[in-house]
């Protein structure tokens, strides 16, 4: 398809590509950004309190196999906490902005529910009303660590839990018309898939959805079988471009899922070059993002950028 533009109700975006959660962190990440081709900046992800993640003393949580081409990682979404981005937001969006760029602020809640509905309202609240052009809301990231050394629950595998988070938007006037998007972790089935979708189109609130995160449960190890990554059973997130073929059924799936609702679709895993990016756009994506893209830049950011553009346009 054609890029239009837009990501849902979000306009004036000016290339199908940009990046996916954990690249942009400060206002420096967000000025480095700004000056490359990337259509909007993701911000984040930024949780209510300050987390250090899972490496407070150094460790490995990050690993890519040159080889295989995959990235792990169990980075534990490590932020200054919303009371400090909060008063960093308006600086992000003049960078963006300046650059002719949007600023999306993805949030993660990492409460157990019933507090995350009231965690998710707060963040996106908060981080739309100090200059957010969008706020991503982080459903799926299954790297954060609880106190018995288990997983995060993965919100956007519980259709019901789902439901409620994202239906207490609408409760502070929130729609399908604001720019709100949603990332969904990997979903096991078609009909997990399809559940997950209709939780998103009954609440109303969602304009766009962002698919895949990471797949979680992953373990990177060495030749001698020891795991790579430093963290409570050596257990991560796999993605990059050895999961484009499953990131590629994610994006259709959801597309199938969300048919006729006019709720945007990005594809936010497995694409390193143009090619795969077409091939998203060609699958009912309206735009893709990257997150080894940026992470395994050879060149840089700008350049590489620049690179996949040119690339796009001659395909």
């Amino acid at each position: 398809m054609a890029f239009e533009g837009r990501i849902g109700h979000l306009e004036g975006i000016e290339s199908p590509w940009g990046n996916a959660g954990g690249v942009v962190k400060t206002v420096e990440d967000v000025e480095l950004m700004a000056h490359t081709g990337v259509g909007w900046i993701e911000a984040g992800s930024y949780t209510l309190e300050p987390r250090v993640g899972n490496s407070p003393n150094g460790e490995i949580v990050y690993w890519h196999d040159q080889t295989e081409e995959a990235t792990y990682n169990s980075l534990g979404m490590p932020n200054k906490g919303m009371d400090v981005v909060e008063a960093e937001i308006p600086e992000m969006a003049a960078i963006a902005h300046a650059h002719n760029k949007k600023l999306v602020v993805n949030v993660a809640p990492v409460q157990s529910m019933p507090t995350t509905v009231i965690e998710t309202r707060e963040l996106v609240v908060r981080a739309q009303a100090a200059g957010a052009d969008a706020v991503l809301v982080n459903a799926g990231c299954p790297n954060v660590i609880t106190e018995d050394g288990g997983r995060h629950e993965l919100l956007s595998r519980d259709p019901t839990s789902l439901l409620m988070i994202l239906a207490e938007l609408g409760h502070v006037g929130l729609t399908q018309h604001s720019p709100v998007f949603l990332r969904t972790s990997p979903l096991e089935t078609i009909e997990q898939t399809e559940s997950v979708a209709q939780s998103i189109i009954k609440s109303g609130t969602v304009a766009a959805v962002f698919t895949p995160n990471t797949w979680p449960g992953y373990k990177a190890v060495d030749g001698a079988g020891k795991p790579l990554l430093e963290v409570p059973g050596g257990v991560g997130g796999k993605s990059g471009p050895y999961m484009a073929g499953p990131a590629q059924r994610e994006l259709t799936r959801m597309v199938e899922a969300l048919n006729n609702t006019g709720i945007d679709v990005v594809r936010s895993s497995g694409i390193v070059n143009a090619v795969e990016l077409k091939v998203a756009l060609g699958s009912g994506a309206v735009a893709g993002a990257g997150t080894t893209f940026f992470y395994e830049s050879k060149s840089g950011w700008q350049e590489d950028t620049d690179r996949l553009l040119s690339d796009l346009a001659e395909l």
